[in-house]
């Protein structure tokens, strides 16, 4: 595929228009190899095999590639960034990065919680540290006093005491690789703002957010879906509603006036699936 600069749309080799519908699959499948990636590697955290430092720094370098990747796409390449462009993938990046180092942290808070219980579980319950650090690690939260229960033969008030409610809330090894994955989730939003963006840069002035209404779709999502184009500014961002990174809404474009762009509208017909960005071609 080739980016076509003065129609703003990536082309096949046989000439014909990548639809928007075929690029947001495109986006799509890079966001499930990616969640792929960062699975593995949040695994490997989980099973002590890396160390929260090296995974967190890892996150926030991965965070920087797959939105400058989605941003990339949208704008059509290298060729058509300019500091302007690279500020606002910038901005998206520091956004993501703040809500990461908040999780690093409550990873790291998770980590001296777990430590603290091992070692009273290990003294009180007079075994090995390693046979409590594979319950309190691995089980979920609500299961650790039934888990060493079974390992011992502790009373479940005495587990209880080691295994607090307060301890097991702070607690979130189990939800780690979740957790990281959503970080993916939100390429698509990247993408589809900097499409937004693209179009507003060359004068396009009016849109319409459209909304699917699925099983998938946030009340706010389909309350902010329209039938009527609005200014662009009006519109909001994809990924700023309830759904969040979840958001697979889109944007039509009114393309009236705009020149040199033509494109037939019923190429932006709902119904899509979502993009790839980092090796997307």
């Amino acid at each position: 595929m080739n980016w076509d600069a003065r129609r703003r749309v990536y082309v096949h080799d046989n000439g014909t228009v990548v639809s928007p519908s075929e690029l947001r699959q495109l986006i799509e499948n890079y966001i499930e190899r990616e969640k792929s990636e960062v699975d593995s590697q949040a695994q490997l955290l989980i099973a002590g095999t890396i160390t929260a430092a090296f995974f967190f720094d890892w996150l926030r370098d991965k965070i920087r590639e797959v939105h400058g990747a989605a941003g990339l796409v949208a704008y059509g390449g290298e060729n058509q960034m300019n500091r302007q462009r690279w500020a606002r993938i910038g901005q998206k990046v520091a956004s993501e990065t703040v809500y990461v180092n908040a999780f690093e942290r409550d990873f790291l808070a998770s980590e001296r919680v777990a430590q603290v219980m091992i070692a009273e579980a290990a003294e009180v319950l007079e075994v090995a540290p390693s046979v409590v650090e594979s319950v309190v690690t691995t089980a979920a939260p609500s299961e650790i006093a039934a888990r060493l229960a079974t390992k011992t033969e502790a009373s479940r008030d005495v587990l209880e005491r080691i295994a607090t409610k307060e301890r097991i809330d702070q607690l979130i090894f189990g939800q780690t690789p979740a957790r990281s994955q959503l970080y993916m989730e939100s390429i698509y939003g990247t993408h589809e703002n900097s499409v937004t963006d693209r179009e507003s840069d060359a004068g396009v002035i009016s849109g319409r957010r459209i909304c699917e209404e699925d099983g998938a779709s946030c009340d706010e999502c389909v309350a902010a879906a329209s039938d009527e184009y609005i200014p662009l500014a009006e519109i909001t961002d994809i990924g700023s509603l309830q759904c969040m990174s979840n958001c697979r809404c889109t944007i039509e474009f009114d393309y009236s006036g705009v020149s040199p762009l033509t494109i037939e509208r019923s190429i932006y017909a709902p119904g899509f699936q979502n993009v790839n960005a980092a090796s997307v071609f």
